[in-house]
């Protein structure tokens, strides 16, 4: 097998958007490499037409990270009509006005189906009845996956409109149809992304390494400290190089092979370059002459870092100080951070002496004037990160008052902070100290809210982080669970009022019919004991009632869906499959009953039967419980 790269053809959205007038003829949509906003390099979509493809590269600063091998024989022409209806899908959506994010996260989930597509399903971009025959088969993974846990639901559903917009701007209305047989998933506002704050041990493990680096590469960059620079994280002893690989200590060095391979002159764990004929004693295939010029390079690398106040190694050293600070000015302040990233920047005269012990900052972000209060103590951080900011801005020679309060400095150039600026920053303590952190922004936010909600009144708190009272209580008001244990079975508890129509004649309406009285007889010689507190133990009580009619022919189906997929959430198996049999061989006599009676019909009967289990489109009731299940992240 011979692995190529796809040879592509660059274009922005405007670009390709004109290429493609007059349905797109002459556009070969196998080389197509689109400039996404939010993206480095250009998306190479055109590879998606073959079914073996991998990266160029794994360096990541390399471009042909970007660009993709791909195996000539794998190449499926029928592909291509599903790359020309994601373009139309895009430009679709940006003539809508979308932001740039939302363009981003749409090109970052499609490609998710097509590897499915080449794993599972090669042929399943190949055409309309491939491509739904693959959407519906995808569908079911994304199911799967919500049940088990590893997806919410909500971005499930996200996911699945998406394929199916993307199926009718590749095969047009006449898909429609098709669409409507797929099972549906839905989403839920119950399914609320509520941020559990991190625990206490966590937090003060960040905040820990945070200012370590914060505080000593911050004195590095603006005193002009020489390399190689010792600093401490979390007591633990790292050197800083003027190399790619620029942090290692004792602690880390043998997880980092390529310090001996390719930077063997640099001694991470001595702080200090060794000699040619000690690093060609660690690896003696480098020879004499090779371990000479290695030596010669890392010395004049030493050198010339030491000679410039603007070095590129001390630039990154910078930006690492200022993320590192910008994770403790979200600590601190419980920010958003699209609001953090909106600040512009402002002066001393901006801040007021207002309460004992904290500063009022008053700033912009978004237009808007937002307010937030520093404590004395961390004022003092927010000073010096000033007078960093100040002196990044210098080694690119741009105006202080030009760029918002934070950014990032990349081959030169003022960036904005990324949507995934958490992630990157929490990735690259872990690469450079061996620290694993996962705290993001939104945790922290969180994390704050929870600190405020044990303290003080929940207005004030929604005060401080300027957010609605029922903003603060729907998103992070979430708590730790070592601090408060939650009670699940209390939301299994009073779910017996009905969701249906109000009762009449007598009845009470119940999510599997009605009801005609109370205190069932105990000592019914039913195969499971009734029991008013349980669906099933209705179906075997005496004061139990079916109407023969299509609410209650859907009600006992979608219980009986109910049944079959909560299986997972049995203790005991073969209780289970024990008792689980006896309630649908009941339901099932109560679904023929109705059918019986005339008041369903076959068609309709398999009508409701595939809304159910095709779609899950349960009645009300059951439908609100399915949610609740998905909300709480049951594996079901």
């Amino acid at each position: 097998m011979t692995w190529k790269i796809n040879d592509t053809q660059e274009f922005t959205l405007a670009e390709i958007s004109i290429a493609m007038e007059g349905a797109g003829r002459g556009v070969d949509f196998s080389k197509i490499a689109l400039k996404i906003p939010g993206y480095k390099y250009a998306v190479d979509i055109g590879s998606w037409c073959y079914v073996h493809r991998r990266p160029a590269s794994k360096n990541t600063q390399s471009e042909l990270v970007a660009k993709r091998e791909v195996l000539k024989k794998s190449y499926r022409k029928a592909r291509e009509e599903v790359v020309k209806g994601f373009v139309d899908h895009v430009l679709g959506r940006l003539e809508l006005g979308l932001s740039d994010k939302t363009i981003w996260d749409l090109v970052g989930k499609f490609p998710r189906f097509v590897s499915w597509c080449d794993e599972f399903d090669e042929s399943g971009l190949d055409g309309r009845r491939e491509y739904i025959s693959a959407l519906s088969a995808y569908s079911e993974h994304l199911l799967h996956r919500v049940r088990s846990g590893s997806l919410k639901i909500n971005p499930a559903s996200q996911m699945q409109d998406i394929l199916k917009a993307v199926a009718l701007s590749a095969y047009g209305e006449a898909v429609r149809e098709d669409l409507k047989n797929i099972r549906r998933i839905r989403a839920t506002s119950r399914s609320v992304n509520k941020t559990v704050p991190p625990d206490d041990r966590s937090a003060e493990l960040a905040i820990s390494v945070y200012l370590d680096v914060f505080r000593q590469l911050s004195v590095f960059v603006i005193n002009f400290e020489p390399f190689p620079k010792l600093i401490t994280v979390d007591e633990k002893p790292f050197w800083f190089f003027p190399a790619s690989i620029p942090f290692a200590g004792p602690s880390n060095i043998h997880k980092k092979p390529n310090l001996l391979r390719r930077y063997g002159c640099y001694d991470y764990e001595n702080g200090r370059l060794r000699s040619s004929d000690e690093a060609n004693g660690l690896r003696p295939y480098w020879g004499k002459a090779n371990a000479k010029n290695a030596e010669i390079t890392a010395r004049k690398n030493l050198r010339l870092a030491n000679e410039s106040r603007f070095h590129k190694r001390r630039i990154d050293a910078a930006t690492f100080s200022s993320q590192a600070f910008m994770m403790l000015f979200s600590a601190a302040t419980g920010m958003n951070l699209s609001q953090i990233v909106g600040l512009n920047y402002f002066s001393e005269s901006h801040v007021e002496r207002d309460k004992p012990g904290f500063k009022g900052v008053k700033a912009r972000a978004g237009g808007k004037e937002v307010v937030f209060y520093l404590s004395s103590s961390f004022y003092r951080f927010y000073l010096r990160y000033l007078e960093l900011r100040s002196w990044m801005l210098k080694s690119v020679e741009c105006s202080e008052d030009q760029h918002p309060l934070f950014f990032n400095i990349r081959n030169g150039l003022i960036e904005p902070i990324a949507q995934d600026f958490s992630y990157n920053f929490n990735r690259r303590i872990n690469i450079c100290f061996d620290i694993n952190i996962n705290i993001t922004t939104r945790k922290w936010r969180s994390y704050k809210a929870d600190w405020l909600l044990s303290n003080v009144s929940l207005k004030e708190t929604a005060a401080t982080l300027q957010n609605s009272e029922q903003t603060i209580l729907k998103s992070y008001a979430e708590g730790v669970e070592s601090k408060s244990s939650k009670e699940i079975a209390r939301f299994f508890k009073g779910l017996r009022k009905s969701l249906e129509s109000e009762p009449s004649s007598g009845c009470e309406v119940i999510p599997i019919g009605a009801c005609v009285g109370e205190s069932p007889d105990k000592e019914s010689d039913g195969p499971v004991e009734p029991d008013c507190r349980v669906m099933e133990g209705c179906l075997f009580c005496e004061n139990y009632r079916v109407n023969a009619d299509k609410t209650d022919y859907l009600k006992l189906m979608s219980f009986r869906y109910m049944v079959e997929i909560s299986r997972p959430l049995a203790s005991n198996q073969s209780h289970f499959e024990k008792t689980s049999g006896r309630v649908k061989a009941r339901i099932d006599e109560l679904l023929k009953y109705i059918e019986a009676s005339k008041g369903v019909d076959q068609e309709q009967a398999n009508l409701i039967r595939e809304s159910v289990y095709k779609r899950e489109e349960l009645s009300p009731y059951w439908s609100w419980k399915l949610d609740l299940l998905y909300s709480l992240g049951l594996e079901i």
